[in-house]
């Protein structure tokens, strides 16, 4: 059943306004990250025609398999031969609506909590995700909620790649959000004859793999092409440079593994797939039994591709689907790649999404200078004389014809290469010179080899370059030492000498054997069950120092011991206890019930040297906490409020939600105080209704004893 519901609806447990049973056609299109939008026609002698206005929302299933969806109208078309145009976008592009301010992550679950925490407006939208891709994200200016799920550079698609799934107001981003439901079909019958073709014209039969060194020169295989597997008319080879993949030269066996592997991942020898089925124009045809499985097929769902002229198989998603709501069938289905992306359903935009990882460093280097070369044709190339003889003894690449009057200036002499933004003279804050030396304000390379790094700051890392990671290494590559952001981890047989340190920790690097009474305080507490202990500094951050112990038969923390000015807190395997200036409060831990020790629960005990017991809240950031809750001991006076001896007292309301209040005595016998209001019936109809009533009739008590009322004399 399609509704409609008023604009503000939020839970959908009714029919709404009511059904749109005179609903002509209504059909919902939704493709992978992308289009999810309603069109109906509606005849104005309708029954809802009336009711049928701007940002109300449409009911409708999008498929045979999900929960009816929510549409919000943004168009309604003028009426012609009596029917109207209905134009529904699902709810989710809302967030359109919802600005965003910059923030950061650094994995897809902390992307969707740090977007919603960054929302301008509220959010009532929910975020969850199966996947667990780590990397970083960075937003540095106001962005749409619905623009950084994803379609743009930046957006957490873009980054983490993905999915979409949108059910009412919650978003799954799937790492698959399809499954292989074993559907298969046979391409190149009749209606898919000519696409076939397209699709091959573009197909490579194979690779030519090969790596190359300035070093070592040119390696390929003694058979050069790997071939795809298939039967084709037609050679057209692929060629494969694996230069980047080794530091070293490959074997034979390397490069053809790895070719083998390109071809399997990138799918050549198989032709790209573009299928739409129209299931009302197969209906009646004796194409339907052929491709009549498919509407079996889920959004994002892998399907099979046969192609018998080439002896090759292929896979497919299915990328788009139009669901007949009234029918309750799809009216098709469309494989392939993906046309359009949630940014396309906002504006013009058309550009590809891809569910790879961001764009690293280097690929941004490589494409800004590639952008700038590429852009920077014009200027005035000179050979010039320095001296004014006959023969140039530079090259200048200049943005004017004149030395005298040129700003951004390329020379280029036997003395070196380097470019001047302040004219011929420079000076040249890039430069290669004869000397064998590079002078740069900003180097970007993938690798760096060197001896030795001179200079006052090491920076690693920071925003597009992500998280900084420091490496040693052994001579056989093993990693020793290991600096990033988590701290300092050192391999089980790196030591650390701590002298000349003043601040050195108090434990040692290595140590052979630990006892009871060991002068390293850390350790005081470690037990040693008659056998030698040895301990590894393993990592050191700002506050901690984590040691790796080996050899040992068994090793118990008895105890952690905290403390800080008058506060001091003890951990132990049963529970956290609590001392305030040295006198002990009380504890929070695990305990069985006196006589059941099969009761077991969770305890907040306040010790007899405690005198209250607390829950409070801080209204704002620098303010005192106030009382919401409070367990008073002995009595206490503050201020002018009284907390009795043995007693609970509230600092809030308290709202029972039409719970029972069970058990309940009054003080000193005394009742209630307050005021009831109630409805007063004046008369009755014949069919049993109510004819006239009063909603001000009032009882009011004070101490349980009434003293004024209110009512109608009827």
């Amino acid at each position: 059943m399609i509704t409609l519901h008023e604009s503000t609806e939020m839970s959908f447990t009714t029919n709404g306004l009511g059904a749109l049973s005179d609903a002509i056609t209504c059909e919902v299109t939704e493709e992978r990250n992308g289009e999810f939008e309603l069109e109906m026609e509606y005849p104005v002698t309708g029954i809802r025609y009336k009711e049928l206005q701007l940002r109300r929302i449409i009911m409708a299933k999008p498929n045979p398999y999900s929960d009816p969806q929510p549409f919000r109208i943004y168009a309604i078309t003028k009426p012609i031969n009596g029917i109207v145009t209905i134009n529904a976008e699902h709810i989710s592009y809302d967030m359109s609506g919802y600005p965003v301010s910059a923030f950061a992550a650094d994995t897809v679950q902390n992307a969707f909590i740090n977007m919603k925490s960054a929302s301008a407006v509220d959010c009532p939208f929910s975020f969850s995700t199966d996947k667990i891709t780590t990397a970083n994200m960075t937003v540095l200016k106001p962005s749409s909620m619905r623009s950084l799920l994803g379609g743009v550079d930046g957006s957490i698609l873009d980054v983490y790649g993905g999915e979409y799934e949108f059910d009412k107001f919650n978003v799954k981003l799937w790492n698959k959000r399809g499954a292989d439901r074993g559907v298969s079909i046979r391409y190149g019958k009749n209606l898919t004859d000519l696409k076939q073709e397209e699709n091959c014209s573009s197909v490579y039969t194979g690779v030519y793999p090969f790596w190359y060194s300035e070093q070592e020169g040119l390696v390929q295989l003694n058979e050069k092409i790997v071939k795809a597997s298939g039967t084709y008319n037609f050679t057209r080879i692929y060629p494969l440079d694996l230069s980047q993949e080794w530091q070293e030269k490959p074997s034979q066996e390397q490069l053809r593994t790895r070719a083998n592997s390109y071809m399997k991942a990138n799918n050549i020898g198989v032709p790209a797939v573009s299928l739409t089925v129209s299931f009302a124009q197969l209906s009646q045809s004796s194409e339907y039994a052929k491709y009549a499985l498919l509407e079996d097929v889920h959004l994002c769902d892998t399907v099979g591709v046969e192609f018998p002229k080439l002896n090759v198989s292929a896979t497919a998603k299915c990328i788009k689907t139009i669901y007949d709501a009234i029918s309750n069938k799809y009216a098709s289905i469309e494989l392939g790649e993906s046309r359009t992306n949630l940014a396309s359903t906002i504006s013009d935009q058309k550009q590809a999404i891809s569910d790879t990882i961001t764009k690293t460093f280097m690929q941004q280097a490589i494409e800004n200078a590639t952008q700038l070369i590429s852009g920077g044709l014009g200027g005035f190339v000179i050979m010039h004389s320095s001296t004014g003889g006959k023969y140039p003894d530079e090259i200048l690449i200049m943005d004017t014809d004149d030395i005298a009057t040129a700003k951004k200036v390329w020379r280029w002499n036997k003395g070196g290469l380097g470019y001047s933004s302040t004219g011929y003279n420079g000076p040249f804050a890039l430069a290669m010179t004869q000397d064998g030396q590079i002078v740069a304000d900003f180097v970007k390379t993938g690798t760096m080899s060197a001896n030795r790094i001179n200079g006052g700051t090491l920076i690693l890392g920071g925003r597009n370059n992500s998280n900084g990671t420091a490496l040693i290494k052994d001579a056989d590559g093993n990693v020793l030492i290991r600096l990033d952001r988590d701290g300092i981890t050192l391999s089980d047989d790196v030591q650390i000498s701590y002298e000349n340190i003043s601040d050195a920790p108090s434990i040692p690097t290595k140590v052979s054997e630990l006892t009871n009474d060991n002068k390293y305080t850390t350790m005081s507490d470690v037990e040693k069950k008659g056998y030698q202990t040895k301990a590894n500094v393993t990592k050191i951050t700002k506050d901690t120092v984590t040691t790796t112990y080996v050899n040992a038969l068994d090793i118990t923390a008895k105890q952690v011991n905290c403390k800080s000015g008058s506060k001091e807190a003890d951990i132990n395997a049963g529970a956290s206890h609590y001392k305030y200036s040295d006198e002990y409060i009380g504890e929070i831990g695990t305990n069985g019930w006196t006589g059941d020790d099969n009761r077991r629960g969770l305890v907040f005990d306040l010790d007899e040297n405690g005198d209250y017991m607390t829950w409070a809240a801080q209204p704002k950031s620098g303010q005192n906490y106030l009382v919401k809750l409070l367990y008073e001991r002995n009595g206490y006076n503050s201020k002018g409020v009284t907390y009795d001896a043995d007693t609970i007292n509230l600092g809030c309301d308290i709202d029972m939600h039409y719970y029972k209040l069970k058990n309940v005595s009054w003080e000193n016998g005394g009742g209630i105080t307050g005021t009831m209001r109630f409805v007063q019936v004046g008369g009755m109809n014949s069919d049993g209704t109510v004819s006239n009533w009063s909603n001000n009739a009032y009882l009011q008590f004070e101490r349980g004893v009434l003293i004024k009322a209110g009512w109608y004399d009827y």
